[in-house]
């Protein structure tokens, strides 16, 4: 009994020096068929493009002065109360309004699955007329997704005063998403 305890012990110290240097070890992903001048260009290229590609996003994103898309895990109470009623519809609608800030919805409506997201595409302001477009995300035909209902949305806090009627959402199909508002107005 006391040899195999000694053979245990001796296998969990060896597996113990062992395990680090693996995971310590360096392999190079670097094809063997390309010099090594070639691969140095290359990995400078990728770094080059990931700057350029931060570049565009600010870019694209420059009236991002004007909105801030709220962490849906931080709602104040009173948003989270208005998204219960209205989180089921599909389009836009200001929600709340302050002094200094609007608080815009927009949602997808009822899904039958997790892993649908909504992405704001650009966001632009022009003559007091608010411009959204956004990409309607889902998840991947072969995605294993949880099957329960889910109601993907985003909250803008815009803090530039908007008429109501000067806001439009476009998703990147063409469809023109309906002020929920105003279908409400007309029950």
């Amino acid at each position: 009994m006391n040899s195999l305890l000694r053979l245990f012990i001796v296998a969990i110290i060896s597996l113990s020096l062992i395990i680090p240097l693996v995971a310590c070890s360096k392999v190079s992903s670097r094809p063997k068929d390309k010099p090594i001048e070639n691969y140095a260009n290359t990995a400078s290229n990728i770094y080059k493009q990931k700057d350029n590609d931060k570049n565009k996003t600010q870019d694209k994103n420059a009236s991002n002065e004007f909105y801030k898309i709220m962490d849906s895990k931080n709602y104040p109470d009173d948003i989270a109360e208005s998204l219960s009623h209205i989180q089921d519809l599909r389009g836009f609608g200001i929600i709340k309004e302050t002094e200094n800030a609007q608080y815009l919805f927009i949602g997808l409506g009822q899904k039958p699955t997790a892993g649908y997201k909504i992405d704001i595409s650009s966001f632009e302001i022009d003559n007091n007329k608010l411009n959204i477009k956004i990409k309607e995300n889902s998840p991947a035909k072969d995605a294993m997704v949880a099957e329960m209902l889910t109601y993907p949305h985003v909250i803008i806090e815009i803090t530039k005063k908007l008429d109501i009627n000067n806001i439009v959402i476009t998703t990147e199909d063409g469809e023109i998403l309906q002020d929920i508002n105003a279908e409400e107005e007309g029950k």
